[in-house]
């Protein structure tokens, strides 16, 4: 008797850091996980600006050249 309840408190020991383990490592998993949610957020905010960029490249600077193109080869007529 007194073996197996020596036994049942190693055993709950043991439970107890398993569970302790757990708890720090969900709270690890959590920061990476808020980590990369800012990482993607940012990553995001990026790709807007990029396509901000291309937005305007192709709607302002390539008309603009074309016409510049077309103006200048009239004029040289």
């Amino acid at each position: 008797m007194q073996n197996k309840l020596e036994s049942l408190i190693w055993d709950q020991k043991e439970l107890q850091e398993r569970f302790q383990m757990v708890v720090k490592e969900h709270k690890m998993m959590e920061l990476l996980v808020t980590e990369l949610e800012e990482e993607h957020d940012m990553a995001i905010a990026k790709i807007e600006k990029l396509q901000t960029k291309v937005k305007y490249f192709v709607f302002v600077c390539i008309p603009c050249t074309i016409f510049l193109y077309i103006y200048l080869t009239i004029k040289m007529i």
